[in-house]
This record gives structure tokens, C-alpha cells and sequence, in this order.
């Protein structure tokens, strides 16, 4: 993932701040807007030291809307560099994050997520313990 000081420099994405609260304590995680032509959506991004994964997630303001193809392609490359594999993943059901009402967790219907772990290794990722 780029560097925030990379990030709060690059066109149509603006940073907004440092994201606290909410249990995000040992998440490094900032928050901003992203408005190119025919796109206008809230994203959400940063790393968890603890996980060692790097995530993106974007959601429309039009909240019947979500992000295309072309849409995620365009955050990939706001936000990672090019030589950088990232994933959009399905995980089992009990590891959903949005879209599948969960106790405790407000269902986001128009948010899609892009991760990639910090050491490389995509043949864990559907492990619980990291998404826990």
C-alpha cells in the first residue's frame, strides 16, 4: 500500500483524517472521500499491525449504487502500488464483514473491500484469525 504522505498527494482522493474509535485501537486507519468522473464515494483504508493486512473499502454516496469493475481498478491503483497483488474476497459466511446482517454490525449493502496481506502470503486469507 502506498504511503499515507503518498496517498494525501494523489488527485481525486481526499484524506480526511485518522479514523479512532470504534474498537480500531490496534488499526492504523484514515478515512476520505474519492470523486472522479461518473464515481463519488466514501473509502476507508489503512493496515492492522496485528493481522498484518492492508485494506481498502469504498461505498457510492448513492447508496442503491455499487462500485464497478472500472471503479475498483481505479482504487487499486489510487492505492497500491503497481507491482502490488490485491484480492476482493468472499470468505466463508461467518467471516462476512458487510452485506450479511451479523449481531453486533450494521449491514453496508454498497461496500466493497480490497485486501492484501502484508507479508505476501494470499493462501491464509480465509483463516479466522484474520478477520477476527
Amino acid at each position: 500500500m502506498k504511503s499515507i504522505d503518498q496517498l494525501k498527494q494523489t488527485p481525486n482522493l481526499c484524506v480526511t483524517g485518522r479514523k479512532t474509535g470504534y474498537g480500531l485501537d490496534r488499526f492504523h486507519v484514515y478515512e476520505g472521500f474519492v470523486d472522479w468522473q461518473g464515481f463519488k464515494g466514501s473509502v476507508i483504508f489503512g493496515y492492522d499491525e496485528a493481522h498484518l493486512m492492508e485494506h481498502v473499502s469504498v461505498s457510492c454516496y448513492n447508496r442503491k449504487k455499487l462500485p464497478t469493475w472500472d471503479d475498483m481498478c481505479k482504487l487499486k491503483k489510487m492505492f497500491f502500488n503497481d507491482d502490488e497483488m490485491v484480492v476482493q474476497i468472499h470468505p466463508s459466511e461467518e467471516n462476512y464483514l458487510h452485506g450479511v446482517s451479523r449481531p453486533g454490525f450494521k449491514t453496508l449493502e454498497n461496500v466493497l473491500h480490497l485486501w492484501r496481506p502484508m507479508d505476501g502470503d494470499f493462501s491464509i486469507l480465509n483463516t479466522p484469525e484474520r478477520w477476527q
